[in-house]
């Protein structure tokens, strides 16, 4: 079997993997929602919806992966071209930066909690601005 395809068979199976844990744990939380405090409940439910994204940014640049440079696409699909590829690791990377401001809040951490999102959000332009290089 060639090494490229393992790879992407691999990293698309982690993906499904982690697509199934996130749906078992949403059960999880609705289940607990009644029984923990509204302000812990209201918590997990907004890292519920930012795992979401997290891993379904994941999921989907993991079934269509490509190396950006020499653009060789793993599937020749719209959502595998750059400037998609790009988009969904924004909407990733924003919502794991969220994951943990929200943690950090929760753990006292409100300066560096306020911080971390603008910060990311500023990392991501930088990140586009390298697509806009290569998309040229």
């Amino acid at each position: 079997m060639d090494s490229w395809y393992q790879w992407w068979l691999g990293l698309s199976v982690a993906a499904v993997l982690n697509a199934a844990l996130w749906l078992l744990w949403g059960r999880y939380v609705v289940r607990r929602a009644a029984r923990v405090a509204e302000e812990r409940s209201v918590t997990r439910r907004k890292l519920f919806w930012l795992v979401g994204f997290f891993a379904a940014g994941c999921l989907c640049r993991s079934a269509y992966s490509m190396l950006d440079a020499p653009q060789l696409l793993a599937a020749d699909a719209w959502i595998a071209r750059v400037v998609a590829a790009r988009l969904l690791g924004t909407v990733a990377d924003l919502a794991f930066a969220g994951q943990w401001s929200l943690l950090l809040r929760r753990a006292d951490a409100a300066r560096a909690s306020r911080a971390l999102v603008p910060l990311i959000g500023v990392v991501e332009l930088f990140s586009w601005l390298v697509v806009r290089s290569i998309a040229a």
